[in-house]
């Protein structure tokens, strides 16, 4: 993708959250995701998000060598 520095995706810099102005397209996103993608029970876009920060938690305190 264009814009992107794919430099900045080593922790501790990796966030996949989108800014708050944005939260709420990619709840919608997902719910939509979740009517004709998703075949079976899926979290709650909450608990999702919830998922995600703790994910992005746990890999931005990793150590990387570049």
């Amino acid at each position: 993708m264009r814009g992107i520095d794919y430099n900045t995706l080593y922790p501790p810099n990796l966030d996949p959250i989108p800014p708050s102005a944005f939260i709420r397209a990619w709840e919608i996103d997902y719910k939509t995701m979740q009517t004709n993608m998703i075949p079976v029970d899926s979290p709650s876009f909450d608990d999702f998000l919830d998922t995600v920060k703790q994910a992005t938690k746990k890999y931005n305190a990793l150590k990387f060598e570049k």
